[in-house]
């Protein structure tokens, strides 16, 4: 009972026993660090696992037909595979390849750009594009089976990249890859003002048990004719809870809000 001043509203539980062994425990109970949010979890999980998730694998060839919503959520959190530049590609039997030069566009004033939406399947020595395959309703080598006529790949990615259709799937990535980025930041932002509260219970509690081992030591009584703080007959234990909170800033913070 003498604890109840502890909690500004009936909504949280009272501290059951005043006992300096109680404190103890309910002080090292309260500094646990706490479980991450389900959603933050979830999407951790998600980036961490999608690269070898069985619902999403890295290679465009290996991509389920029809996709399921699963895999398109696990493939906006990874991004697309993109081939490393000293990977040497096979040649076909008439001696083309795939260039290196597919995974960059040319722009008029000679910049380089690269197209991120851009895969490479080495199972199937293939071009495919990311956005399309993941939201397009159509079939075609881009989104499919992908893209092997190395002589015309130029050509074709250029007019590709220049289509309303792509340009809107392109869209739908980007803006879903912002939503989950968001959504992440939200979890972070409430992770770390949970982390803060916890922290702030756990110094409240330190404190609470310091003045009780105190008095327990000096058998003094605890309580007084009331328990209201600031009242002059309220007990040794709310006494010293007013003296700490005068030269206390983490103990002057809690009583404020009490």
């Amino acid at each position: 009972e003498l604890l109840k001043f502890l909690y500004p509203s009936p909504a949280n539980p009272p501290i059951a026993s005043t006992s300096a062994e109680q404190l103890s425990s309910d002080a090292a109970a309260s500094c646990t660090p706490p479980v991450a949010s389900t959603s933050a979890a979830h999407l951790s999980s998600d980036a961490a696992t999608s690269s070898t998730s069985s619902a999403s694998p890295i290679d465009p060839a290996d991509w389920p037909s029809p996709l399921t919503d699963k895999v398109r959520t696990e493939s906006v959190h990874r991004g697309p595979f993109q081939i490393e530049n000293s990977f040497t590609f096979p040649k076909q039997k008439d001696g083309r390849r795939c260039q290196h030069d597919f995974f960059n566009r040319l722009l008029v004033n000679g910049e380089k750009v690269r197209r991120s939406w851009l895969m490479y399947s080495k199972k199937d020595d293939s071009l495919h594009c990311f956005c399309c395959k993941l939201f397009s309703k159509r079939e075609y080598k881009l989104t499919r089976e992908g893209l092997k006529d190395w002589k015309n790949a130029g050509h074709l990615l250029n007019t590709h990249e220049e289509s309303q259709e792509h340009n809107a799937h392109m869209a739908t990535w980007k803006d879903l890859e912002v939503h989950f980025v968001k959504g992440l930041t939200i979890d972070k932002q409430e992770m770390a003002l949970s982390e803060a509260e916890r922290k702030r219970w756990c110094d409240v509690l330190h404190r609470l048990v310091a003045i009780t081992q105190s008095l327990a030591e000096r058998n003094m009584a605890f309580r007084g004719s009331t328990d209201t703080l600031n009242k002059p007959d309220n007990g040794h234990f709310l006494k010293e809870v007013e003296l700490m909170a005068k030269f206390d800033p983490v103990m002057k913070q809690h009583v404020s809000r009490v």
